[in-house]
C-alpha cells in the first residue's frame, strides 16, 4: 500500500512497532519515488498506555523528539502519552489519505471462554481502540480543506461468519469498524460525497 501510494506522488506518514521494517519502507519509497517520509514508531497494542510511541524519524533521518511536558493532556486519556505523541506526529500535516491497515487476530480460532482476556485486550486496543483515536486525530484536518479519504482494511471474518466460528471476538473487532464507518459518512461534516 505505501509504495503504491508513493508511487501516485503522496507524501507518507509510516506507522508501525518494527523500526527497523519502518526504515525500509521508508527508504525504499523516498529512494524510488522520490517523495518525503515520516516513520513513527508506535505499538498500537499500548494505545492506552504511556510506552506506546518512540522518537518520530523524517525521511533526512533527523529525529524529533517529544517533548513530554508539552503535550496538552486535556486533550487525551489520563495515561495516554502515547496517543498524544502520535497526534504531535500529524500535526500541522495535510493527511489526505488515511490508511488504517494494522490489526490482530490472536488468540485465533478457539472457543471464546478459552481465549485468554489478555489477548482480547491487545485486540480490543489495536483493531477498535487505536483505529479510532487515528482516525479522530486526522479527521479535523480533512473536515477544515473539505476533502479526504479514509481506507479501512477490514477482513471476511466481519461478514462469513459461518467461515470464522472460533474468531468471535476478532470477527466483531472488525464488524465495529464496518458500522462505525457507516455511521461517521453519514454524520454531519464528514458526510460522504
Amino acid at each position: 500500500m505505501a509504495v503504491e501510494l508513493a508511487r501516485r506522488g503522496l507524501n507518507l506518514v509510516l506507522v508501525g512497532r518494527d523500526p527497523a521494517a519502518l526504515q525500509d519502507v521508508s527508504d525504499t519509497v523516498s529512494s524510488a519515488h522520490g517523495v518525503l517520509t515520516k516513520t513513527v514508531q508506535f505499538d498500537f497494542s499500548l494505545v492506552s498506555t504511556p510506552q506506546g510511541a518512540a522518537p518520530v524519524h523524517d525521511s533526512h533521518t533527523k529525529i524529533v523528539q517529544f517533548d513530554q511536558g508539552r503535550a496538552d493532556r486535556s486533550r487525551f486519556l489520563a495515561g495516554d502519552e502515547a496517543m498524544g505523541r502520535l497526534r504531535e506526529a500529524v500535526a500541522g500535516l495535510e493527511v489526505g489519505v488515511l490508511v488504517n491497515n494494522a490489526g490482530v487476530a490472536k488468540p485465533g480460532a478457539v472457543y471464546l471462554h478459552e481465549a485468554d482476556a489478555e489477548a482480547w485486550v491487545r485486540m480490543v486496543r489495536v483493531n477498535l481502540w487505536a483505529m479510532t483515536e487515528v482516525t479522530a486525530a486526522v479527521l479535523p484536518g480533512m473536515v477544515e480543506r473539505g476533502r479526504g479519504a479514509i481506507v479501512n482494511i477490514g477482513s471476511g471474518a466481519a461478514e462469513a461468519l459461518p467461515s470464522y466460528p472460533l474468531y468471535s471476538v476478532y470477527g466483531a473487532s472488525k464488524q465495529y469498524v464496518i458500522l462505525l464507518f457507516y455511521y461517521v459518512r453519514f454524520a454531519g461534516p464528514y458526510r460522504a460525497q
